[in-house]
Order: C-alpha cells, then sequence, then structure tokens
C-alpha cells in the first residue's frame, strides 16, 4: 500500500492502526518570488518555448528580481511534473516475492490449508505465476527422482513460457550441461566431503584461542578413525586386521584391541599417536 501511494510504511501504519487519513507534512509548498510568475512561465513552455534565457528576459521585464539560473532551477521542477497513474489494486499485492518463492518450492502436499489457499490464489490471479509453478515443480522433481534424462524438455519448455529470469537460469544449466546431467543422473554425491570440511571448520572455530594443537588434532582425527574403522569392517568382512595404507602413512585396526594406530604428516613433521 504505502508503495502504491508513495508514502512511507511508518506514515501509512500509523493511519492503518489510528484510522485516519491525512496530508504528510513532507512537501509544503514554500513561497517564492517566482509565484508571480509560475502561471506565465508554464504557459509559454506548453506552447513550446524551452530557452531558458528567452524566459528569463520576457518575466524580467515584467519585474523578475532574480538571474537565469534560478528560474532554471525553477523550470526544472516545473518540467519535471507527469501524471502519473496508479495501477489498480490486485490480488497479488500483499504477497512478497519471498513468500511466493517459498510456496512455490515446496510440495503441495506439505503446505498447510491457508497455505494451499494461497498458493490457489496466486496462480489464479496471474497467468505467469502458474506457469512459473508447473516449471519449478517440474524442475524439483527432476532433481529428487535423478530424472536427468528430461532436462532437455524441461529447457524446452522454459525457453517456450518467454520468462526471462528462467531462460537465463535454463542457458547456465546449458553451458555446463555435462556436469548437470551427472549431477541429476548418478546417485553419487560429494555431501560427506564437504560434511568432513564442515565439521573441521566447525571444530576449529570452537577451539580457536583456548587450546593447543593436541588436542584440536585429537578431535578432529579421533572421529576420521572411528570412520575409517567402520568403513574397512565393512569392506574387509571379518578379518583380524584392517590395514589403510597412503602415500602419508598407514591407519591400523586390530580387531582384539580398542584403539586406533595412525601416521599423519602436517607439513615437514610426522606425527604419530594412539587415540583411544
Amino acid at each position: 500500500m504505502a508503495k502504491r501511494v508513495g508514502l512511507g510504511v511508518r506514515t501509512v501504519q500509523r493511519w492503518v492502526s489510528q484510522d485516519v487519513s491525512g496530508e504528510t507534512g513532507y512537501h509544503h509548498k514554500h513561497r517564492s518570488r517566482f509565484d508571480a510568475y509560475e502561471t506565465y512561465v508554464q504557459q509559454r513552455w506548453d506552447e513550446g518555448c524551452h530557452t531558458i534565457q528567452q524566459l528569463w528576459r520576457e518575466i524580467r521585464a515584467q519585474g523578475y528580481p532574480h538571474s537565469a539560473t534560478a528560474l532554471r532551477k525553477h523550470l526544472k521542477a516545473l518540467s519535471g511534473k507527469k501524471h502519473v497513474d496508479v495501477p489498480e489494486a490486485c490480488l497479488l499485492d500483499h504477497f512478497s516475492a519471498k513468500k511466493a518463492v517459498w510456496l512455490f518450492m515446496r510440495s503441495f502436499s506439505d503446505l498447510k490449508e491457508k497455505e494451499r489457499e494461497e498458493l490457489v490464489a496466486i496462480r489464479q490471479a496471474s497467468a505467469v505465476a502458474d506457469t512459473m509453478y508447473q516449471l519449478v515443480q517440474e524442475f524439483l522433481r527432476i532433481v529428487h527422482k535423478l530424472q536427468g534424462g528430461q532436462l532437455d524438455a524441461w529447457i524446452a519448455q522454459v525457453m517456450a513460457s518467454e520468462i526471462k529470469e528462467f531462460q537465463r537460469f535454463a542457458k547456465g544449466l546449458q553451458r555446463d550441461k555435462a556436469a548437470v546431467l551427472t549431477g541429476l543422473t548418478l546417485s553419487y554425491t560429494n555431501g560427506q566431503t564437504e560434511g568432513q570440511v564442515t565439521r573441521i571448520k566447525l571444530i576449529k572455530r570452537m577451539m580457536y584461542g583456548r587450546a593447543g594443537f593436541a588436542l584440536f588434532r585429537q578431535r578432529v582425527v579421533h572421529r576420521f578413525s572411528y570412520l575409517l574403522v567402520r568403513f574397512f569392517r565393512k569392506e574387509g568382512g571379518t578379518g583380524d586386521n584392517l590395514t589403510l595404507t597412503s602415500g602419508r602413512g598407514s591407519h591400523e585396526h586390530a580387531s582384539g584391541e580398542h584403539h586406533v594406530i595412525l601416521c599423519v604428516r602436517l607439513g615437514s613433521k610426522r606425527r604419530e599417536g594412539s587415540l583411544t
């Protein structure tokens, strides 16, 4: 509402809460010596005389006391006045873009009754919004069900929709199409790697300025060793010893013991430790 009438949000909220309306005091017209000549200047301006010096000479002969520079400032405001057509009220005025996106990105079955009514209202009020909703839901279905083979058909629908924002997104997918198809087809993911990186960063920030490297190393490597043991138990079956060998050291676990021996190379130093 505030945007439509060109007033501040707080002003409109105050008027609504007090059930009153009134004129704002923000744009009081100040008295000026130009006021006596404004009608004549406006008439000459409408007739097509837009030369500042000519207008200044004419009103100076009538008694205007100021310079052509002062007249220019008045004419700037005068010529800038334009009639503004306020758009008609629409059902979608009270919906924010953030709220609409939230409704579009979720499954219809997950929405509450009120949210379903709002979503239906948006789709019925705008054909473009209805098309956007269908495209969003179709793309989410492709992502969740790993149906990358249907990506080309979805991109074709986007290009035919003439929605510029969606078309830019589709063109970005086409530029890296091989990687996108892989992500939308295969079940493999780097989520585990990203999760471990996030965990290490969290531990680092929790311990910053509170403990030394020894404790930090133990918290990081102990959890990592547990994951390794569990992984190699799964891969190695019932063997007595499970060993991981790499260029930087080895990780060993004896099934009859309750500790892990790790060798880790950090920078130029090689550290060994036993974690219980």
